[in-house]
């Protein structure tokens, strides 16, 4: 999925905050401590019509904002009910994190002129890791 694939799809996504539009779509979050113990801060589970996020608890809100767009963006761009993988262990793990970043960052830019300023200081304002910020501003140019 390029760019202009996954802008169509920002397009048409409630421009609400994540918190409003994750319970109109009835995707519960929940803090998981066991995700201390790992690598990653969040992860979306889907299965027979019921999706969860979980997230590491205690993380800064703008942060916790990007990782709840990151894996709504999972589900919106990638979830197919006839498929059942792990995103994670697939050899499309890098394209589809790709996907997602852009997918969150765009919806954190909604209402933004971002024609006149650094796009990456912004991004990173609103909880993006900067590595991921440069990435996204890379793919937006």
């Amino acid at each position: 999925m390029n760019t202009a694939q996954i802008r169509e799809v920002v397009d048409g996504i409630p421009d609400v905050c994540i918190y409003e539009l994750l319970y109109n779509e009835n995707i519960e979050v929940m803090e998981d401590q066991r995700l201390l113990k790992r690598k990653c801060d969040s992860a979306i589970l889907a299965s027979d019509g019921s999706v969860g996020i979980f997230i590491k608890p205690d993380l800064p809100e703008e942060y916790r904002q990007f990782l709840l767009w990151h894996e709504y963006g999972h589900y919106k761009l990638h979830y197919d009910e006839n498929m059942h993988f792990n995103f994670y262990l697939s050899r499309f793990a890098w394209k589809t994190e790709r996907e997602a970043n852009t997918f969150a960052a765009l919806n954190l830019l909604k209402g933004e002129d971002i024609y006149d300023q650094n796009v990456i200081a912004l991004l990173i304002s609103k909880g993006v890791p900067e590595q991921i910020a440069i990435k996204v501003y890379d793919s937006l140019i």
